[in-house]
């Protein structure tokens, strides 16, 4: 049992890393133009500009997957078929799911969702929405199921795509993301969201930057979606990221937490906000990896440098927790198979 005052010391510890944090990412952010939210691993929830209402912008697709798992349960959110129509596969929107396929044919619902959070497919979003649940629903089920608030969700991409500014009825502030994220990946221990984890662990080429930038990939593993506005002027109208990251700890064992950033009208390019991103991902990444060094110091007598520092990479099947190693695999066997099948479809 630890002495009174080593607790009384971590526990200052603690306390004082999640402050330094936030003060950290007040310097750095500078206006309400960005908003953080971070749920930490050690139970503090840090905010800067946390309140305000940001454009979801494809970050809504996080919120579909998960109200579908809700909705379908396992195992209809990993097998249910799809019938897509060479009509459902519009040319005037972004969709590598049409340039793979542009005859359509059948699709289970783990490659549609694999087009939609690793591609950020809007034809494979509005599919979903057409099929299983409408932007309402979605909406209705995400309040009745999780801890998540403050927050909208309206419209599906072919009405943003027809008028932009309904892009702004599709709205959370960053905490809200966070909460929703932390319950996914913390609290929600169903084996149809565990299918959700395992589509978002696929790790698409576009999933390097923003959060990811930050996350050394030897041993860190991601789970987020992006969002991204259109350009007006010389101003990025949106521009997002929301992940949960898993780490291991240097006493073995692994921590995590879950962040939320949003960008709205901001003055300057994309490439630059998400530079932005990426510098306010690697502070909080930075501030976890200290502190958890910090702590191992504090409550052991040895020496942090007697203690192993790196561990290997985080396996899928210990970050999914609720499923076992076999199902895991299982499941990202099934959903390659599944978009290789569309693919092949003509």
């Amino acid at each position: 049992m630890k002495h009174p005052l080593t607790l009384l010391l971590l526990l200052l510890a603690l306390t004082a890393g999640a402050q330094s944090l936030a003060d950290e990412l007040r310097h750095e952010i500078g206006s309400d133009n960005i908003g953080v939210a971070v749920i930490t691993s050690w139970g503090d929830t840090v905010v800067v500009n946390g309140e305000r209402h940001y454009p979801l912008m494809s970050v809504f697709k996080f919120h579909q997957a998960v109200a579908l798992a809700r909705k379908l349960g396992y195992p209809g959110i990993l097998s249910t078929e799809v019938e897509v129509s060479p009509d459902d596969l519009r040319e005037d929107t972004w969709s590598p799911m049409r340039r793979h396929n542009p005859y359509g044919g059948h699709a289970d619902i783990s490659a549609l969702l694999h087009y939609s959070l690793q591609w950020s497919d809007n034809n494979a979003c509005d599919i979903l929405f057409d099929r299983f649940a409408s932007p309402a629903e979605v909406d209705s089920i995400i309040r009745a199921f999780t801890p998540a608030r403050d927050f909208a969700i309206a419209c599906n991409e072919a009405q943003m795509h027809a008028d932009t500014s309904l892009c702004r009825r599709n709205w959370s502030t960053p905490l809200a993301c966070a909460e929703l994220v932390q319950h996914v990946f913390t609290a929600d221990t169903t084996v149809a969201t565990s299918v959700v984890k395992a589509v978002m662990a696929q790790q698409s080429p576009m999933g390097r930057t923003r959060l990811a930038a930050a996350i050394p990939q030897a041993n860190g593993m991601i789970f987020h979606k992006t969002g991204t506005g259109d350009m007006r002027g010389d101003t990025v109208s949106a521009l997002n990221d929301a992940g949960h990251i898993v780490y291991p700890l240097p006493e073995g064992g692994y921590g995590r937490y879950s962040i939320a950033v949003f960008v709205a009208d901001y003055a300057g390019t994309p490439a630059e906000a998400e530079e932005r991103i990426e510098e306010i991902s690697r502070i909080v990444w930075n501030a976890h990896i200290l502190r958890e060094h910090k702590q191992l110091a504090a409550s052991s007598s040895a020496p942090p440098s007697a203690r192993p520092v790196d561990k290997p990479r985080v396996s899928l099947a210990e970050t999914l927790g609720a499923i076992a190693a076999p199902f895991a695999e299982m499941v990202g066997e099934k959903i390659y198979k599944a978009v290789e099948c569309y693919n092949s479809t003509h």
